[in-house]
């Protein structure tokens, strides 16, 4: 069977950007976070919302996308976390705040 690799192996939610979103820097947010996903090999994260494969590869997959989306989450100013909380998966908060944010610069 052929390994997703580990979940998320760090202690802690780690900072991936310096400049949270705050609305009005959405490019230059929305390039640090790629450029941190594909760094660590999670860019598909970004671009689908599950996967194919056995129950077990989704099953660890949807896992790390969990702990993934509370980065996302850490990366946003407080008074924009309340629209996008509601997403739980990094592909939908993900395009959600492309389609509030990328508008608006």
């Amino acid at each position: 069977m052929a390994s997703l690799g580990p979940i998320l192996p760090i202690s802690g939610t780690p900072t991936i950007t310096t400049e949270k979103l705050n609305g009005k820097n959405y490019l230059s947010w929305a390039a640090s976070m790629e450029l941190w996903f594909l760094g660590q090999g999670y860019h598909n994260h970004l671009e689908m919302e599950d996967p194919e494969g056995s129950d077990e590869s989704r099953a660890k997959w949807k896992k790390l996308d969990f702990q993934l989306c509370v980065v996302l989450w850490q990366s946003v100013e407080t008074g924009i976390l309340g629209t996008l909380r509601a997403f739980k998966t990094c592909y939908s908060f993900w395009k959600k705040a492309q389609n509030i944010y990328a508008n608006d610069i």
